[in-house]
């Protein structure tokens, strides 16, 4: 009962360790998380300045650049700047779309850290239980032997005496 006891009481620790360990993984999780929320929050915030920029230089017509324009070259690099800012657009359209993805799986899982917490919990609380049943078991035990042995000595002694009157009874009885 002792080495079953230590036994699950290693068991125990173990369990321990590995929630802490999950404890852990879902606080990494938890900042990776709050990291991508942020990452998302900057390029919707950076999106939605490159359309509102593409919005004005959109609004102009190509003779209207031209005629505002004080050369062809300014009205150029106008047009190179708003196909930069086009393409500055879409890469970070696709690190939004990059970044959700991310977000999604660390929330996955961080949810399957929590179900996995939840069954170390249990998992704990069982083999507590267990140590526990072991312990009452044991006790009972001792007791129950403790019983047994005090009433062993009561008949042997009570036995002792009867065989002690016993031969006294036949030493008086050869006596006479």
């Amino acid at each position: 009962l002792d080495l079953t006891k230590k036994k699950l009481e290693t068991d125990i620790q173990v369990t321990e360790n590995k929630i802490s360990a999950k404890n852990l993984e879902i606080q990494q999780l938890g900042t990776q998380i709050t990291g991508k929320e942020n990452d998302i929050s900057d390029d919707r915030r950076i999106v939605t300045k490159s359309f509102t920029a593409m919005n004005e230089n959109e609004s102009q017509s190509i003779i209207e650049m031209l005629l505002g324009s004080h050369s062809f070259s300014q009205t150029w690099n106008d047009f190179e700047l708003l196909g930069n800012l086009q393409t500055n657009l879409y890469d970070r359209i696709h690190d939004l779309n990059r970044s959700k993805t991310a977000l999604e799986a660390n929330k996955t899982a961080s949810e399957k850290a929590k179900g996995e917490l939840t069954k170390l919990n249990t998992q704990l609380r069982d083999q507590r239980q267990v140590v526990l049943t072991t312990v009452a078991e044991k006790n009972s035990l001792l007791k129950d032997t403790k019983q047994s042995e005090s009433s062993y000595k009561k008949t042997l002694a009570t036995k002792q005496a009867l065989k002690d009157a016993f031969e006294q009874e036949v030493i008086n009885f050869e006596s006479q």
